[in-house]
């Protein structure tokens, strides 16, 4: 619902969920004139979900938690 109704701006995705990536994706394509949607992961987990996304051209952002 966000995305389809978000008008301006970046949506960031923060997931490790292939569903809600595949979900996202589709709804991203549905909604040609949507803002920009990336993705975002922690560091070292679900790895090769980033690289499918980056294989597939999206941005992906990669955190690195810090104490």
């Amino acid at each position: 619902m966000m995305i389809s109704n978000f008008k301006e701006g970046e949506i960031i995705v923060a997931t490790h969920n292939n569903d809600t990536i595949e979900e996202t994706i589709k709804i991203k394509n549905k909604y040609s004139a949507i803002p920009h949607v990336s993705f975002a992961q922690l560091l070292g987990i679900a790895d090769h979900l980033t690289w499918k996304l980056k294989k597939d051209n999206h941005l992906v952002y990669k955190y690195l938690p810090w104490a």
